[in-house]
């Protein structure tokens, strides 16, 4: 995979899912270059686990 992309490369799946009927009604996809791929987070233990780290990385920024 390319990591480093100008805004326009960054922005075409996005573009492309909003506008492409190739993918009208297509929901809840991990979507990388127009091509769906398989999510890690798909399963409890996963989900529990992003769910654990997204905690800890706001805690610091939760209001008591």
């Amino acid at each position: 995979h390319k990591l480093l992309r100008s805004p326009e490369q960054g922005a075409d799946t996005a573009v492309w899912l909003a506008t492409s009927s190739a993918v009208a009604g297509a929901t809840g996809g991990f979507y990388f270059d127009r091509r769906e791929l398989p999510c890690e987070f798909r399963d409890r233990a996963h989900e529990e686990r992003l769910w654990s780290i997204c905690q800890h990385h706001t805690a610091a920024t939760q209001l008591a």
